[in-house]
């Protein structure tokens, strides 16, 4: 969860820097396909996923590809 914390946190400060610099992009959150699997499935996790509409990309980090956008 700490770690989810410090993705969310960085993530909000990228978002908010990107808004002035290249306000036509948009940002998403990487994560592995695993910790997708497992701990991106929790209630409370996705709870905030929802909330803040969190585009996330999943990763297959051994074969280094993206498996998923999630927008």
């Amino acid at each position: 969860m700490q770690d989810f914390k410090l993705a969310l946190g960085q993530y909000e400060l990228y978002k908010e820097y990107m808004k002035v610099l290249t306000p036509d992009r948009k940002l998403f959150l990487a994560i592995g396909k695993d910790i997708f699997k497992t701990f991106f499935q929790k209630k409370a996790v996705q709870f905030i996923i929802n909330h803040k509409q969190l585009p996330l990309i999943i990763v297959n980090l051994e074969m280094e590809e993206i498996v998923e956008w999630i927008n």
